[in-house]
């Protein structure tokens, strides 16, 4: 969602030029760990992850997965 607001991202894609070495160090998990987890959520057709770009193929199920609440980005201001 951020990305999109700074068009970095396009139809819910977006380039992520990270391994999943890289991607398991900054969250302190195994690269065969985020394998894994990459995996489900291409299982589960809610991403599709080729080399370095990611699709979300299911907002909705990517959301509710997630638990994902969009307002704590503050994307809306209320008038003053």
């Amino acid at each position: 969602v951020r990305l999109e607001v700074v068009g970095l991202a396009a139809n819910l894609s977006y380039d992520l030029p990270l391994s999943q070495t890289m991607i398991g160090d900054a969250l302190g998990l195994s690269a065969v760990h985020v394998s894994r987890l990459v995996g489900e959520l291409r299982e589960r057709n809610l991403v599709d992850w080729t080399q370095s770009r990611i699709t979300i193929a299911n907002w909705p199920g990517l959301v509710a997965e997630a638990d994902f609440d969009p307002t704590y980005l503050r994307l809306h201001r209320e008038p003053v």
